[in-house]
């Protein structure tokens, strides 16, 4: 089998939970398929070097190709039926070059697209197509939206690209990778009946609990990315609703701030370090730091995929606390695997009984490292291959122009656009709102395209080429921007 693997990033060496996903699969991939990975990235960058090195030894192939950016189709940030802002920092002519140049060459098995902004590049590839999705964009931002403050609006246009985006994707994969059943059952609607497979989160078999320590909590650890939303404001929750009261009942508990990338500039700032705070950032190996004594804080109130940091923590006898949408699509049970808080009393609490329970503390890392075990690669591998494996036999390449499915997600797209001009203070009336809706639809229609495109042609006929003046010069480039449509 011979696999083409489109990254948005150069994931290694992982600085962070996408890059673990994308290098897990890679490696995964790479046990049974001939893999050549064309990434987004810096050419130049060390890290490149490094990665090209790393994936040599793999038997796989890297070439990274710098993004562009940002372009006109961008210009108006109001818009929101397009592509979404996210993919256009993924765009690059050079990848998109390589991509057909390698298809003249040599023939492919299948592509793999690594997240949803490099769909961007699926064109008409002549073989199947899978995309793994470490979490459902618009959804994504749609919450991100009710929890950020200040940043509803923005938020708000994205989900909607996203949705919209999502409508014209429908039907041009053979199949979906998703980390977790909820996400299964936001796609599977749109996409269709056994187009969504489950490949869960995983982490590196070298994950495992100190020998012969007794465990306790003396420290909450917040790890993750210091530059993602819901971590963000995860962090900052917790250090308005929880932190002063739990430092007043447990004067001896610290806090360490782990994780790669830098908070936003907006981000209120951590307390200092004399208030029991310590801001680490990233760490090349963070074994040392899960095995510690301590008690992992995961208060995201956003959710999709799931989250590695949770898996690594268990595997290496760390304790838990977190919201249920920290843990979703993980299975774990609470009381026996982590210790749920939804509220700061809550999460105040789960941390002092960690404090002073050793009792407690074992159990739970025992307990932990038993429940990750089944997410470790060694075992997730098998997944891996079996889905490829169905997807190369089954013979249910999708060709562009097959029926797709239904569009269940029209009135999503409206709901969000309503809420969009909600919180621009603008309230339009409903009617005249859903009529220039189903007018722009409509529009965009086959039929209308159809009959668009053979009235520029009877029109064209009858142009005369030579003609000068304004009103012609209009029509011709109507005509031109009509023939590229078509």
């Amino acid at each position: 089998m011979r696999t083409l693997f489109l990254s948005p990033n150069v994931p290694y060496p992982a600085i962070n939970g996408g890059h673990h996903r994308n290098l897990g699969l890679i490696r995964s991939l790479s046990r049974f398929s001939t893999v050549e990975v064309l990434a987004i990235g810096l050419p130049g960058d060390p890290r490149t070097t490094l990665a090209r090195r790393h994936f040599e030894e793999l038997g796989v192939t890297l070439d990274v190709h710098a993004p562009t950016g940002p372009g006109p189709s961008e210009d108006d940030p109001g818009a929101t039926e397009r592509a979404p802002d996210a993919a256009s920092h993924f765009r690059s002519p050079g990848l998109a070059a390589d991509l057909q140049r390698r298809f003249a060459l040599r023939a492919f098995d299948v592509v793999h697209f690594e997240e949803v902004v490099m769909a961007q590049y699926l064109g008409n590839l002549p073989c199947p197509m899978v995309i793994d999705r470490q979490k459902v964009d618009w959804a994504y931002h749609e919450a991100m939206a009710r929890v950020g403050a200040g940043e509803a609006l923005p938020h708000l246009q994205e989900a909607a690209r996203f949705l919209w985006w999502e409508r014209q994707l429908a039907g041009s994969f053979d199949r979906i990778l998703v980390p977790g059943a909820g996400d299964r059952e936001l796609l599977e609607p749109l996409h269709g009946p056994g187009t969504v497979s489950l490949v869960p989160i995983a982490i590196s078999d070298d994950l495992q609990p100190p020998r012969g320590v007794s465990r306790r909590v003396d420290h909450v650890l917040l790890y993750g990315a210091l530059d993602y939303g819901p971590n963000v404001e995860a962090q900052q929750w917790f250090f308005r609703e929880v932190w002063s009261d739990l430092r007043a009942a447990a004067p001896h508990m610290k806090v360490l701030i782990v994780g790669s990338g830098r908070p936003p500039l907006a981000a209120e700032p951590p307390p200092s370090r004399a208030s029991g705070v310590e801001v680490i950032g990233f760490v090349p190996d963070t074994r040392p730091v899960l095995q510690a004594h301590g008690a992992l804080v995961v208060a995201v109130r956003v959710g999709g995929g799931a989250r590695t940091k949770i898996l690594e923590a268990l595997a290496c006898g760390m304790p838990v606390v977190s919201t249920a949408i920290g843990v979703e699509n993980l299975g774990l049970v609470p009381g026996r695997d982590f210790l749920l808080a939804e509220t700061a009393s809550d999460m105040t609490q789960a941390l002092l009984r960690l404090s002073r329970d050793t009792g407690l503390v074992a159990t739970l890392a025992r307990e932990g490292a038993k429940r990750a075990a089944a997410y470790r690669w060694s075992q997730v591998d098998t997944t891996v291959e079996g889905v490829y494996r169905d997807v190369l036999s089954s013979g249910a390449r999708r060709r562009r122009g097959d029926p797709r499915p239904s569009w269940p997600g029209g009135p999503e797209f409206d709901r969000i656009c309503f809420e969009i001009d909600r919180v621009r203070g603008r309230r339009p009336p409903h009617f005249r709102h859903t009529l220039n809706r189903l007018g722009r639809r409509l529009r965009r229609s086959r039929p209308i395209a159809w009959a668009e495109s053979r009235l520029a042609s009877l029109l064209g006929r009858f142009l005369v080429s030579s003609s000068t003046g304004f009103l012609a010069r209009r029509l011709r480039a109507r005509l031109a921007l009509h023939g590229r449509r078509g």
